[in-house]
């Protein structure tokens, strides 16, 4: 058995991840973490990096962090970005319940 973490977006349904607003530019400061996750969400092309696993549910998974925080980085403008760091937020997320892990075990 392999256990894989899945995130899930809490108190988000199925009508929120299709909104329009998540398609309409941001500056640097003005977009949230879970916003740019969203928005990678919402295009099919980012399917190598991240990737509904239970849209319906809001759950997700990250299938390349790296990736993720990278351009994470680029939209903040800090170069420094990594998974790491990113990570602290998603901790953040998870303590104040805007985001949830899941633990997902594969047989």
């Amino acid at each position: 058995m392999n256990e894989k973490a899945h995130l899930v977006f809490a108190g988000l349904n199925e009508h929120d991840s299709d909104s329009e607003h998540q398609k309409v530019p941001r500056f640097k400061n003005t977009i949230h973490l879970w916003e740019f996750l969203l928005e990678l969400l919402a295009d099919d092309k980012n399917g190598s990096m991240i990737s509904w696993t239970r849209q319906e549910c809001g759950e997700f998974k990250l299938t390349n962090q790296e990736e993720v925080a990278r351009r994470w980085g680029v939209l903040k403008q800090r170069a420094g970005m990594n998974y790491d760091k990113l990570s602290r937020a998603l901790r953040y997320y998870y303590q104040k319940d805007i985001i949830k892990k899941v633990i997902v075990i594969e047989h």
